[in-house]
């Protein structure tokens, strides 16, 4: 009888320090749980918005350079849609493109166009500057074979 008892006790007392505890900290765990929750969500309707955008703009490039012929005419047209990543792609691919058709003077046109466009991530404007300096250097040594550019 005596071990009910103090076991009764014992439980009202644990009961009251849940209850305590809960009304002391109970906002809290909830907002937490809440924040993690919606955080959660953000993050993965983030990351589908940047899939699909990556999709869509990974499509356009590579329907632009689906048929090689029509290759720097296409990515020209493909350029404006494009957000800065693509955008530097399609201007090295269609440079790229026109010097090997020998158009040095065209591709250091599509070169310095992307080393104008300061949006380009760094690693690709870069690359653009030396493409750049590479294609005025043969055109300067009056070399307009398309393999000086390459």
């Amino acid at each position: 009888m005596s071990n009910d008892l103090i076991h009764e006790v014992e439980e009202h007392i644990k009961q009251q320090e849940l209850e305590k505890f809960w009304k002391e900290y109970g906002t809290f765990l909830i907002a937490a749980a809440l924040i993690a929750i919606l955080s959660t969500s953000v993050m993965s309707l983030w990351r589908g918005y940047k899939h699909k955008t990556n999709t869509t703009q990974t499509a356009v490039l590579s329907k632009a350079v689906a048929d090689q012929d029509t290759i720097p005419e296409s990515l020209d047209k493909a350029i404006p849609s494009l957000k800065a990543g693509p955008r530097a792609i399609a201007f090295i691919t269609e440079a790229g493109s026109l010097a090997h058709a020998g158009k040095l003077q065209e591709a250091a046109a599509v070169y310095d166009r992307a080393t104008a466009d300061k949006t380009l991530p760094d690693v690709w404007h870069d690359l653009a500057v030396l493409m750049s300096v590479r294609t005025q250097y043969a055109l300067l040594d009056g070399k307009e074979n398309p393999k000086a550019a390459e």
